[in-house]
């Protein structure tokens, strides 16, 4: 007999495209008692303009988040991160599930990535992902935008959504697949292993992880040999400078 697996229909807002760091995180299990999870987080890098349509922003001295320019009660990312992981450990052989999961798995790992103790317990509860895009891809006529929002307002209406934000992506996405009859099995069956992206942070000016800081000393050390040659060239330099004689007048 096949072990249970429970569908996390999840959703995560960035900074950005490019090395997006996450501002918000929302999670739903639809398991009965079981609250859906919720958390804002502030980000450790500045945002890019393609999130512009998501409303978040920072405050002028980067300690405060803001959405839709309202102050909103954000915490730190390891904070975010242990929460989430508790969350996850109720759960049995939790699936996560999104549109696009890919992107919201890297950006999830790679977040992980900065605490290894908390990426290794994650790692250790999720083992798969599905993605909903292929699955509504096969409902519609060739040529179909298959954006989240094109679907909800083709599917749910013009006005399915309240704010553009994680929370709302998480419940526009569940009604979505539960109206156009896309079952459990349909998505389990489209389910695949989680990705290993390889990371590559920028250095977060609020940065408290000695693995951040662990990985600055590895790029600082990532060529020995043009360092050699470097220091080399400044000894030689040197003893030139040094034999060179003054010039008589």
């Amino acid at each position: 007999m096949a072990a249970e697996q429970t569908l996390v229909y999840f959703n995560t807002q960035t900074t950005g495209l490019k090395d997006p760091h996450i501002v918000e995180l929302a999670a739903n299990a639809r398991k009965r008692g079981y609250a859906p999870f919720h958390r804002y987080i502030l980000p450790r890098k500045e945002f890019k303009t393609e999130t512009s349509k998501t409303k978040f922003k920072l405050s002028a001295d980067r300690k405060t988040l803001l959405l839709s320019g309202k102050e909103v009660d954000a915490c730190i990312l390891k904070c975010a991160l242990t929460a989430f992981v508790k969350w996850l450990e109720g759960i049995v052989n939790p699936v996560l599930v999104d549109h696009y999961v890919e992107y919201h798995t890297n950006a999830l790992q790679s977040a992980f990535s900065y605490f290894p103790p908390l990426l290794q317990r994650y790692k250790k509860i999720v083992r798969r992902k599905s993605d909903t895009l292929p699955l509504f891809g096969k409902l519609f006529h060739q040529g179909k935008r298959l954006t989240r929002a094109a679907l909800a307002s083709e599917i749910l209406g013009e006005n399915s959504y309240t704010e553009y934000n994680a929370r709302e992506h998480v419940r526009v996405l569940l009604e979505m697949t539960e109206k156009m009859g896309i079952s459990k099995a349909d998505i389990l069956r489209n389910a695949t292993p989680l990705s290993n992206p390889e990371i590559c942070h920028s250095s977060p000016g609020n940065s408290d992880s000695e693995v951040i800081y662990q990985r600055q000393k590895k790029r600082k050390r990532k060529n020995p040999d043009q360092s050699r040659k470097e220091k080399k060239m400044k000894k030689e330099k040197k003893e030139v400078t040094s034999n060179e004689s003054p010039v008589s007048e």
